[in-house]
């Protein structure tokens, strides 16, 4: 997605290139507008299970931080004793499920991460399983707002408050995925992500333009703290503080769905950034190609190679490699490590979802 968000920047640039991609944004509404009504004629009806379904999605293309947000709420549901599982589809190898699931194996059966495109027969089957009687049980259905096989009994909307063009129009003129109204209409509340990379007109412009398309929804802002950099290679290390690379020059490899961010928040930390190399949003990685990442990035003269945390899993496997066949161009390669948090207002947030709970007590009363 970076590489085709860039694409799409550059003809954005000219006023030929701007109605071009306008045209295509308004076919691309046609198209989402028929298959949505085929689905509503072949009788498609989203399914409930017997335990609540808290949906972390949002209207976008790319990403909005829905992995951190959906670590956040996994992590405060089991220290409240909750079970949870993570619905996730595994989009392309499924990096956020794996790095979900190394995340919490501490947790054991408390935690699991089911991965499959129909989300409600991987809820429906984990429940006729031997954990159907697991108390406090609760699904998080990441990346689910325009999922249509599983009810939401909650349903958070992420919007990037670093990335307000994308709620220009319909892709590839801005980045929805359907009509803002359309899609604020089924949210129960939103979170503007990444609200300390905008200035306070901005944010506040876009949590106006929420209010007036949606009247009533609650709104909360959002940032993603980092918490320092795990070592990937050439072994493990001491985990450093948000502070080692503040002077080093660094070389970035992301492939993430706003490679922006991630570049902000290495140079607010301080980082020289010598060179980005940016692939698509989940892309597969080659020893070959990560041998010539590391090539130029020493050409370069950077010290170190630091990635994003989902990155990271999809690249350790081969840095050992890479270490022990071209220890002559090999660097030190680091992964940031970042944590959701609310700006303000986060017992406020519980409070929103808490008549989930009493909802589902009740029925099972």
């Amino acid at each position: 997605m970076g590489s085709l968000r860039g694409f799409w920047g550059r003809l954005d640039a000219s006023l030929a290139g701007r109605l071009f991609l306008w045209i295509l944004s308004r076919l691309y509404a046609v198209v989402q507008i028929l298959w949505t009504r085929l689905g509503v004629l072949a009788g498609a009806r989203p399914k409930s299970v017997a335990a609540p379904v808290i949906s972390v999605g949002n209207l976008t293309m790319g990403g909005t931080g829905k992995t951190s947000v959906v670590s956040y709420l996994a992590t405060r549901l089991l220290e409240r004793g909750f079970h949870v599982a993570v619905l996730s589809r595994g989009y392309k190898g499924g990096d956020e499920a794996r790095m979900l699931k190394e995340k919490f194996e501490v947790f054991g059966s408390r935690f699991r991460v089911l991965v499959g495109k129909n989300r409600h027969q991987s809820a429906a089957f984990f429940l006729s399983g031997a954990r159907r009687s697991a108390p406090g049980g609760v699904f998080i259905l990441d990346d689910g707002h325009q999922h249509r096989t599983l009810v939401k009994d909650f349903s958070i909307v992420l919007i990037d408050a670093s990335d307000p063009v994308g709620l220009r129009g319909m892709t590839p003129y801005g980045f929805l995925r359907e009509p803002l109204a359309c899609g604020l209409k089924r949210a129960d509340l939103v979170i503007l992500t990444h609200a300390d990379f905008s200035d306070a007109a901005t944010v506040d412009s876009l949590e106006a333009l929420t209010r007036r398309t949606c009247a009533g929804i609650s709104i909360f802002r959002g940032v993603h703290r980092p918490l320092g950099f795990r070592l990937l290679a050439p072994r493990a290390g001491p985990f450093q503080e948000p502070g080692f690379f503040n002077g080093r020059k660094a070389a970035l490899v992301s492939g993430i769905g706003n490679p922006a961010s991630f570049e902000r928040t290495m140079a607010r930390l301080g980082a020289r950034i010598l060179a980005h190399e940016v692939k698509d949003d989940h892309a597969v990685f080659t020893a070959s190609e990560i041998g010539r990442i590391l090539g130029r990035a020493k050409q370069a003269g950077a010290e170190a190679v630091a990635t994003t945390a989902k990155d990271a899993v999809r690249l350790a496997g081969f840095l050992s490699v890479i270490d022990k066949d071209n220890g002559n161009v090999f660097l030190p390669w680091y992964a940031l490590e970042v944590e959701f948090a609310f700006l303000e207002g986060e017992d406020r947030f519980w409070n929103e979802i808490e008549p989930l709970w009493k909802k589902f007590d009740a029925a099972t009363a």
